[in-house]
């Protein structure tokens, strides 16, 4: 995992190639696939600060810290289209609101 991560994060900086392989070689073994840590690692490897991208990539990385998306509401059940949880931007920071189950 991570192997197309900067090192600096937890990963071993190399090209994107060697992540294409890697899942290759884990479906030709037979093998679980590997933990899925791009939606959200990505995000925060793109778009997050400094701050959030060392205090969070390194552990989603190492396995030390496990991530999930909550998608499913009620009325909508796992339908993206019909949540109705927003975040509105207040002053220097957003505020959410709705509910997950």
């Amino acid at each position: 995992m991570g192997l197309s991560w900067p090192v600096e994060f937890g990963g071993r900086g190399l090209p994107a190639t060697f992540e294409a392989i890697f899942n290759d070689e884990i479906g030709a073994a037979g093998a679980p696939p590997a933990p899925h840590v791009g939606f959200l690692g990505r995000a925060l490897l793109y778009h997050g600060s400094e701050g959030q991208q060392l205090r969070f990539l390194p552990p989603l990385l190492s396995g030390g810290e496990v991530w999930c998306q909550g998608f499913s509401e009620p009325g909508a059940g796992s339908d993206l289209a019909a949540l109705s949880t927003r975040a509105a931007l207040e002053g220097d920071h957003y505020v959410v609101n709705g509910q997950k189950v």
